[in-house]
């Protein structure tokens, strides 16, 4: 889980955030902005690959204006994980809350 201020800065992180994305903490106390850690994440290809990625972070960036109900996306790494990205608005802010389904959507095939 992470939550993100209205100034898109990173204002509380837990530990399964930081194993299921492998991120410096030292780094993420620092406050980094979402793009910054778009950029860190797509760095260690642990994004969707994008063809335009600038249009892709614009678009999430744009979550912060936008964004009114609970939304839920998936992101087919290219690790071959599979991500579920669910974000919510909260005063100030928005919650994004990440699972790795890689596992339960393997199970889900076979039954």
């Amino acid at each position: 889980m992470a939550i993100y201020g209205k100034d898109m800065r990173l204002k509380f992180y837990n530990f399964a955030f930081v194993a299921l994305w492998k991120l410096d903490e030292t780094w993420l106390d620092t406050e980094p902005t979402y793009a910054e850690v778009l950029e860190s994440l797509r760095d260690k290809r642990k994004l969707p690959e994008q063809a335009n990625f600038k249009a892709f972070k614009q678009q999430q960036q744009k979550l912060f204006t936008t964004l009114i109900e609970p939304e839920e996306e998936f992101f087919y790494l290219p690790t071959g994980n599979t991500a579920c990205h669910c974000h919510s608005a909260r005063t100030g802010g928005i919650l994004f809350a990440y699972e790795d389904v890689t596992d339960r959507l393997a199970l889900e095939r076979f039954v």
